[in-house]
């Protein structure tokens, strides 16, 4: 049985949320620098991804694969908020 952090899963999603409003507040710069633009969409999925398979694994009953998922949604959300970080510096 999985012991899921809801906690710790919805603070994640809720980042993401705020990362994405932040990228559209800021959608002329995103429009200029495409580049950048592509790599905060591509790290933004991967970090749904990673929400998604922790309902995957919560659903199946894998603590460890659980555990691994937070741990790398987590550190993609770093990566987005890097870029974000990056566009508001601009």
């Amino acid at each position: 049985m999985v012991t899921p952090n809801p906690i710790e899963k919805e603070r994640i999603a809720l980042k993401l949320d705020t990362f994405r409003f932040v990228a559209e507040a800021h959608i002329e710069l995103l429009q200029n620098d495409p580049l950048l633009r592509e790599q905060l969409n591509l790290r933004m999925q991967i970090v749904q991804g990673y929400l998604n398979e922790l309902d995957h694994w919560e659903n199946w009953g894998n603590q460890v694969s659980y555990n691994s998922a937070l741990d790398s949604a987590k550190f993609a959300l770093l990566r987005v908020k890097d870029l974000i970080d990056q566009i508001l510096d601009q």
